[in-house]
């Protein structure tokens, strides 16, 4: 354990049941050196700290084997992250958890629930001031996705100077992409590479492939996206990993759309098993693009159901909406059209990474054209261009 769990801990749980620092110590110790463990000044007697959590109706766990056999389970569980296998360890640590979590583990035990997706950010950043560096590094990678692309970009890049391996590298990645930065993706991927060798770690080593190839395939550069996306399709096979190929077809799908040809992305589109708003779109676009009019109703009724279930989306409105239009003839000579399309790029600027804006591209451009705006036109892929360099 490092710093200074436990004197948060105690005051964390204080203030949550609405409790003064004389009434918990009342009998056990002074309110001042009370205060001196909740800041971390003092290394608080440990029957002083389990007659003070009983005082908060909490089992502070000091049994050493069960604690010996916690560290091991962790440090399995960080293992299976790292390379990629089942977290197995997880389930193990968490029927532990009623101990671990009011431990010296307690803090490693609320860090490992909250890479599994559990709400515990703000609890663990109160202990900020008192985690080692490793606990440090993996706190960064707890920083909630709804924040601000930037700042999880920093906190990940924090992460990983801290830890330095493969897999935290890996992350910087994911802002990286959001942020539309596809350049400093293909430079990172190959130091991710050389730490994914060294390490033996076939799962990175894959994924990395992935991500490349996904930065190529949001700038329809088809050639080198499949030539990464195999690559990592072949590190895959005949491997417990090989459901992660979807975001694969997908990207292949819409490259080959864009591309105009619909058989290809079609074929790669089927390929997924799970549904989403994204898939049901292109599969839609395919189909009206390509004249199979007969399917698109399916598709479009799928975008819809999406939308009024769970979908918040403005950006997936607009898009339907997008879809909806394609159905007109001469789409592209409407004034309501190009309207819709000026509101869509605005709102993908706001909601979601460049590549929709760049798959969005020709259909802007051609609508301009053919309601003679080329001006519009013209600055409208000087944007574009400007922002492809900048990456």
């Amino acid at each position: 354990m490092g710093g200074n769990f436990i004197g948060n801990l105690l005051r964390m749980e204080r203030i949550k049941q609405d409790k003064g620092q004389k009434e918990i110590c009342y009998g056990i110790c002074v309110v001042s050196y009370l205060c001196k463990i909740e800041k971390g000044q003092v290394r608080a007697d440990e029957q002083i700290v389990m007659k003070l959590f009983a005082n908060l109706g909490i089992t502070y766990c000091n049994d050493s084997q069960l604690l010996e056999e916690g560290r091991k389970l962790i440090e399995q569980y960080y293992y299976q992250m790292n390379y990629g296998l089942p977290r197995e360890a997880f389930v193990e640590v968490k029927a532990l958890g009623a101990c671990l979590g009011y431990s010296e583990l307690g803090l490693d035990y609320r860090l490992i629930c909250g890479l599994e997706g559990e709400d515990v950010y703000e609890l663990v950043k109160s202990c900020k001031d008192c985690m080692t560096e490793e606990q440090l590094g993996i706190f960064y990678l707890l920083t909630p996705i709804e924040s601000k692309w930037e700042e999880i970009l920093e906190a990940y890049e924090k992460a990983h100077r801290i830890l330095g391996t493969s897999y935290s590298l890996l992350k910087v990645f994911i802002p990286l992409y959001q942020l539309g930065h596809y350049t400093e993706i293909q430079r990172r991927a190959k130091i991710c590479r050389e730490l994914a060798v060294e390490e033996g770690n076939t799962y990175i080593l894959a994924h990395t492939f992935f991500a490349q190839a996904d930065a190529y395939a949001t700038l329809d550069l088809d050639e080198l996206m499949l030539e990464h996306y195999e690559r990592g399709l072949r590190l895959m096979q005949h491997t417990h990993w090989q459901g992660d190929d979807e975001p694969v077809y997908y990207n292949m799908g819409a490259v080959y759309l864009t591309k105009k040809d619909y058989e290809k992305a079609m074929m790669y589109l089927n390929k997924m098993t799970k549904e989403s708003f994204l898939l049901y779109q292109k599969k839609a676009l395919v189909c009206i693009r390509s004249g199979r009019l007969e399917e698109v109703q399916l598709y479009l009724e799928g975008m819809k159901t999406y939308i009024e279930k769970e979908d918040e989306s403005e950006a997936h409105q607009l898009m339907y909406e997008e879809a909806l239009m394609e159905l007109k003839e001469d789409y592209l000579k409407d004034p309501d059209y190009l309207e819709l399309m000026e509101q869509l790029i605005k709102v993908l600027e706001q909601e979601k990474h460049f590549g929709y804006i760049y798959f969005y591209r020709e259909q802007i451009t051609q609508a301009y054209r053919k309601q003679k705006k080329y001006k519009k036109a013209f600055e409208f892929q000087e944007e574009i261009s400007s922002k492809m360099t900048m990456m």
